[in-house]
């Protein structure tokens, strides 16, 4: 049976105690715990693309790495992990949607999202930034 597909995420790696780890975050917004994997991980997460089963995954793993061996419960650890989080298109994904949608639609007004991170959140710093951009 297949694994369910990894949502469009970002994946960029850091240095961590002298390993490099790699970091996954939900560039939508929808999960927003950025989340810290392991290569092995990583490459379970980028094999999951809606198609590929455990037995695919651990065929892959092993052709690509010269005979490393996964067990299906350690693929199954990291698609719980990423599935607990909505970094997968499942259920769980779908739900935490659902309620920011639902949050999104009940509120009395917008949340201004990119206030203080694209321009000033202070009213009056934007209003000089805004007068500064049509001043010329």
């Amino acid at each position: 049976m297949a694994l369910p597909a990894l949502r469009n995420i970002d994946a960029f790696p850091i240095e961590h105690d002298g390993e490099t780890l790699i970091v996954m975050r939900d560039p939508a917004g929808y999960a927003d715990e950025q989340l810290l994997l392991s290569p092995l991980a990583l490459f379970i997460a980028s094999q999951l693309d809606g198609l590929n089963d455990v037995a695919d995954i651990q065929y892959l793993l092993c052709t690509q790495t010269q005979g490393r061996v996964i067990s299906e419960e350690q693929i199954r650890e990291v698609v719980d992990y990423l599935d607990e989080r909505g970094f997968l298109m499942t259920p769980t994904f779908e739900a935490i949607y659902q309620k920011v949608v639902d949050a999104f639609q009940a509120g009395p007004s917008r949340p201004a999202f990119l206030a203080g991170k694209s321009y000033p959140e202070d009213p009056a710093e934007l209003r000089s930034f805004l007068d500064g951009m049509f001043s010329g």
